[in-house]
């Protein structure tokens, strides 16, 4: 059994289904097939990519525990040693988790140059790409990177982080890619419609046609070319479409002719040359201006222009939100935004509300620019005033924070907005507040050296004269050895309270019984609440007018009021770890203490509980700020649900609750179920599409012609399914979608024509492709009429209005009776399918096609060449009502 079949066979209990996509994934990330799997390749797959998946299911601990069960069964299988020494350096696992592996000791940054090598091969491809954000953001992550490798640091977090960008710019490679196919479908079909216009700007056309095919062979984008091609591809179809062309002229100017060199001169004075066209054709190639009298058009054909247009600013409108997507949801574009889509979902083109939208995209995003640089400024000068006390404990954090912050200058040198401002943001409130605990340890250690040292000093000056007796030793002895901590200074003062009250019982001695009550005063906790009264109680004792018996009195008073308060802290503290999940240890101690009499000091539990709750709030921020990153890659197919519960979360964090991720996991599991579902509910769909496509494309036609840029490009989808991310996948289903109700026509065509084909009572369909090749003699009448006379021209090999009784006009290179045969089924088959009046049928020849139009008791028969097939139906449409009325 293969090393790959081991694999598949170990996980399906764990993934089930995924398993098959999880592997196929892995394998083709790693460049090698399933038959070519090592050891050490299968390693790697499993602490990435297998480890993510088991991670979205379980706990992170039996996750890592599976992983390492699998690891010893592929390595025992392979016959490879477990030491550390042997295999190569583990792969690191995210930073939320611990590794599988004891991580080895630091190596060198020259010790794995591949990773930066990776990287910086992957933007060397997509270094083509600048305006695309993850670009810049990957050139500067490489910057950082050599930088932080120069000082021999190895920065694993940066690395991994470019590899997820090498992958999001794969998927956004591959789905610009699909929309280029679907372009070049597009304009080889504009291509196909204009050729016949001829001229300059079809010549240019066709060149800029050669070279985006050219890009698209090598895997490059050509959005330039394409830009330019379709604005020449629209400019000839409205022409077409309009089919009413006034004034051509020249672009040409008058220019000064050029002198005739003269042997003798010393200089020859010559034309500078012009600078290219907007659409990047050569200047000295003159364009005709053909102006469209809008007025002359009908209905039909101003509909055809207007769709011409609102396809062009759909386009148009996409490419803006796909480049300016960082801005969109800011409130001055969100809603313009809505209004531009509503307005092409009415049919209507944009007009100038397109250049003004792109005039205000451009303007909100300098305007997030200039607010990223100062969310950075005021980063950077935190992380200052973070570095003028450092602590030792804190420096590998702020390295770290240093290295991100680094990484988002650079960003934004390149004029893009970094996603991370307000994850560093949180990790530089969470370094603040650690510091501030740091320096608070501190400050309360060096408060506790000094309180040792005073009640060293206290015990010595009030148990001096006692010295030599086993208890008073044993006290010092543990007051020598004692740690500047509060639950030992406490005990301790406990201790000396008793030892002097002991002692005073037994000497009867009035001084030794003050010094008592003034150690057991110091021993209560600090409550803000009550330092005034034992302040003054303490100031009292040194007073020996103040008689003892009133102040034990008081002293019991006080140790009562002292345990009240500390009962309803503790038993607050009691609800809050129930209410949070979670013991806070020595707190039932501390409650067993109370009820016993003692007055125990609840601010240890107190800090401990808030260290906790922050060491788990940013632990959860962390995840949050993980699973946000991989909900944005979702967006579209439940993304924003999880965006949604994000927010949600962290308001919770912020008052002060400690939320149970487990619902946000799950819903980012359907999210990501959700996507396989669409991805294999689209190879579905897409297959059965092509095979009802190419069975029913035979008929030919309008609809075919109009759908097959569509199946072109669902076509190629198919063979770049498991390369598209969310956003290719989405514009694949709406290709599909678009190209669905064409799909059902054409099946209608389809299932009519076979009908017809039926229906022909005793004509047969052989016979008649034989009489159009032999060319029998035609049957003719001049063509008076100048509507009829319109359709006349190259390519028309047959022309004629039939009536009831024949022949009014024209020619046909075929049998009237068999065009009137023809005419009369169709007229019955629009009555079969409940058409009133059945309007027009091309029937579709190997090199022509037939055009029945009927009109009333006419009919108009053509017969031409297909690339003509637009233009006459235009001109059919144009001149129904008088070629009806002759």
């Amino acid at each position: 059994m293969s090393l790959y079949q081991t694999l598949q066979q170990s996980l399906e209990p764990l993934l089930g289904s995924r398993t098959q996509t999880v592997l196929e994934e892995g394998v083709r990330r790693l460049g090698v097939s399933p038959e070519s799997l090592q050891v050490a390749q299968a390693e790697t797959l499993l602490k990435r990519l297998v480890y993510r998946e088991l991670q979205a299911t379980r706990p992170a601990s039996e996750a890592r525990q599976q992983i390492e069960s699998l690891l010893q069964v592929i390595r025992e299988q392979e016959g490879v040693s477990t030491k550390p020494a042997a295999p190569p350096p583990p792969v690191p696992i995210p930073s939320s988790e611990p590794p599988l592996e004891p991580l080895p000791a630091p190596v060198r940054a020259e010790a794995r140059p591949a990773s930066l090598a990776d990287l910086e091969a992957g933007l060397k491809r997509m270094g083509l790409y600048l305006e695309w954000p993850e670009v810049s953001r990957l050139r500067s992550l490489v910057m950082v990177i050599k930088r932080e490798q120069e000082k021999g640091v190895e920065p694993e977090e940066l690395l991994r982080e470019g590899q997820g960008l090498l992958v999001q710019l794969e998927e956004r490679l591959q789905a610009a890619l699909l929309r280029q196919t679907r372009d070049i479908s597009d304009l080889e079909a504009a291509l196909n419609r204009v050729s016949s216009v001829g001229g300059p700007k079809v010549r240019r056309l066709e060149a800029l046609l050669r070279q985006i095919k050219e890009a698209h062979a090598s895997e490059t984008l050509a959005p330039g070319e394409v830009e330019r091609a379709r604005s020449i591809a629209a400019e000839l179809r409205k022409l077409v479409e309009s089919s009413v062309v006034q004034n051509p002229t020249l672009e040409s100017r008058l220019e000064p002719e050029v002198p005739v060199p003269d042997e003798t001169a010393e200089f020859v004075m010559e034309t500078p040359p012009e600078p290219p066209r907007a659409d990047g054709s050569p200047a000295s190639e003159r364009y005709p201006t053909f102006e469209i009298d809008f007025g002359e058009l009908t209905e039909e054909q101003l509909g055809k222009i207007r769709e011409i247009d609102v396809a062009e600013d759909r386009r148009a409108l996409e490419t803006l939100k796909e480049r300016y997507a960082g801005v969109l949801s800011r409130s001055e574009v969100a809603p313009l935004l809505e209004r531009l889509e509503a307005q092409l979902a009415t049919g209507e083109p944009l007009g100038a509300a397109l250049p003004e939208f792109e005039a205000k995209l451009k303007a909100a995003l300098k305007e997030a620019l200039s607010e990223a640089r100062a969310r950075y400024e005021w980063l950077a000068e935190r992380l200052r005033e973070l570095g003028h006390e450092p602590l030792e404990e804190l420096a590998p954090k702020l390295a770290g924070v240093t290295t991100r912050l680094n990484v988002a200058f650079e960003t934004l040198q390149a004029g893009v907005i970094p996603e991370d401002l307000a994850a560093l943001g949180e990790a530089l409130e969470a370094l603040a507040q650690e510091a501030k605990s740091l320096r608070e340890q501190k400050a309360r250690e060096a408060r506790l050296r000094q309180a040792l040292d005073t009640l060293r000093g206290e015990a010595e000056a009030a148990l001096s004269a006692y010295r030599g007796q086993p208890t008073v030793e044993v006290f010092f002895n543990q007051l020598a050895g004692a740690q500047p901590r509060e639950e030992s200074l406490q005990v301790l003062r406990r201790g000396l309270s008793g030892l002097l009250e002991a002692l005073a019982r037994e000497r009867e001695e009035e001084n030794l019984r003050r010094s008592s009550l003034r150690s057991a005063l110091q021993a209560l906790p600090s409550l803000d609440s009550l330092e005034p009264q034992r302040s003054r109680l303490l100031a009292e004792l040194n007073d020996t007018s103040k008689p003892l018996a009133e102040l034990e009195a008081e002293m019991q008073r006080l140790v009562r009021e002292f345990q009240g308060q500390v009962s309803m802290r503790l038993e607050a503290l009691r609800r809050r770890s129930l209410k949070l999940g979670f013991a806070i240890p020595g707190l039932e101690s501390a409650l067993n203490a109370l009820q016993s009499g003692q007055v125990p000091d609840p601010q240890p539990l107190e800090r401990a509980l808030e260290e906790v709750l922050t060491q788990r709030r940013n632990a959860l921020l962390a995840q949050l700020a993980q699973l946000e990153g991989q909900a944005q890659a979702l967006r579209g197919v439940g993304g924003e649900a999880v965006l949604s519960e994000i927010a949600q979360f962290r308001s919770r964090l912020q008052a002060g609750e400690l939320p149970d991720l487990t619902p946000l996991h799950e819903t980012l599991r359907q999210a990501q179920r959700a996507l396989e579902v669409l991805r294999g509910q689209l190879q579905i769909r897409i297959a059965s599409l092509l095979v009802d496509y190419h069975e029913q494309a035979t008929i030919g036609g309008e609809t075919v012609f109009r759908l097959r840029p569509m199946i072109e490009f669902l076509a190629a989808a198919q063979e770049r399914m498991g390369k598209l991310g969310v956003n290719g996948l989405l514009d694949v289903r709406r290709t599909l979608e678009e190209a669905l109700p064409l799909a059902a026509q054409l099946q209608e065509e389809y299932q009519a024509a076979q009908r017809l084909k039926e229906e022909l009572k005793g004509v047969n369909i052989d016979e008649l492709l034989g009489i159009f090749e032999s060319k029998p003699a035609k049957e003719e009448k001049p063509i008076q009429h100048p509507a009829l006379a319109s359709f006349q021209g190259r390519g028309v090999e047959g022309l004629a209005l039939l009536g009831p009784s024949g022949l009014i006009e024209g020619h046909l290179p075929f049998p009237i009776s068999v065009a009137q045969a023809l005419l009369e089924d169709f007229r019955r088959m629009g009555e079969d399918l409940g058409w009133q009046p059945a309007r027009l049928a091309v029937l579709s020849l190997p090199e022509t096609a037939l055009i029945l139009a009927p009109l009333g008791q006419k009919g108009l028969v053509v017969l031409a060449e297909k690339g003509l097939l637009s233009k006459l139906l235009t001109q059919i449409e144009k001149h129904r009502d008088e070629l009806a009325a002759m």
